[in-house]
């Protein structure tokens, strides 16, 4: 069987101490039938360099930006450039273990999205702590509202079908949405999107995270912060052409409450609305019921960024 072409799309910005291993860890997959494409958004470390000369060997595609675009912004333009079948995005500073591509392409079947678990390192991928799926609740299928305030599926962690792109809508600046939960919330809207409990990568936690939890954070939950950026991302995601009418609705009835918090007012509609919802809005957070209601109230005044 020929195998399909798969796009990895990696976003570099001043990653010179730890490119190389990564770049090496996807070019040495046991599957075979690859195309790299790496898009640097103007560093000013020895990144370029080192790209230059994978480049030069043939072995990456390489596009260098004019001007700094971004990691969502640079992903989006990477995306455009992918030829493949399937495409999987890729950080700069973790390893793939040699068998990720292939699991991910055999398992997809026909979902939009698979994702896997990874492992969770020091900066020098020698200590291990434990796995991002013991942090975070992973989830499965098509519920977009399990995804709406927070998201489990991490850009370096996911492959999609390319058929996603037919159906892709660029977000407006500015919302706070990270690409992968833009990814994760389009795949769920016009498919659905699968798990497998291998971990597959390894995902570094550098010297200046303070936590393990905040390190995890950073890369795989899109940050819900004060009532602008609430009210702005809620939008974008509302407004999403290939959303269901059910969802837009739910989803319109959350930012009418979410438009009642104002500064750190409480909003009891907007309390109330995550009460109705607890069992779907709240899934990804893994936690006891009396727990989420505890963090509905604190969303409801805006003082927690889930």
């Amino acid at each position: 069987m020929v195998e399909k072409l798969v796009s990895v799309v990696l976003c570099a910005y001043n990653g010179a101490p730890y490119i190389s291993e990564q770049l090496d860890s996807i070019l040495s997959q046991t599957y075979a039938n690859i195309e790299v494409i790496v898009i640097d958004d103007c560093s000013s470390d020895n990144t370029v360099a080192i790209l230059e000369e994978y480049s030069r060997l043939g072995k990456i595609k390489l596009y260098l930006n004019s001007e700094n675009k971004g990691v969502n912004w640079n992903f989006y333009y990477g995306l455009s450039l992918a030829s493949g079948c399937y495409i999987a995005p890729s950080d700069q500073d973790d390893i793939w273990l040699p068998t990720k591509i292939e699991m991910l392409v055999n398992n997809i079947g026909g979902s939009t999205l698979i994702y896997c678990d990874s492992y969770i390192s020091d900066s020098y991928a020698k200590k291990f702590y434990d796995l991002v799926s013991e942090r975070s609740h992973f989830l499965e299928g098509n519920d977009v509202l399990n995804i709406l305030m927070l998201n489990c599926v991490a850009g370096h962690a996911m492959l999609f079908d390319r058929r996603l792109l037919d159906f892709f809508e660029t977000p407006s600046r500015g919302n706070g949405i990270y690409y992968d939960h833009w990814l994760t919330f389009m795949a769920m809207c016009i498919g659905s999107i699968a798990y497998i409990k291998e971990p597959l990568v390894i995902f570094r936690r550098h010297q200046t995270a303070v936590t393990v939890k905040e390190a995890i954070e950073s890369k795989i939950k899109s940050q819900i912060g004060k009532n602008t950026n609430l009210l702005s991302r809620l939008e974008a995601f509302r407004d999403y052409p290939y959303l269901n009418d059910k969802d837009s609705r739910i989803i319109n009835e959350i930012i009418d409450g979410a438009k009642g918090r104002v500064g750190n007012i409480f909003s009891i509609g907007l309390f109330i609305l995550f009460l109705r919802y607890n069992r779907r809005v709240w899934k990804g957070r893994n936690k006891s019921v009396w727990s989420n209601i505890f963090h509905s109230f604190k969303e409801s005044i805006g003082i927690v960024r889930t």
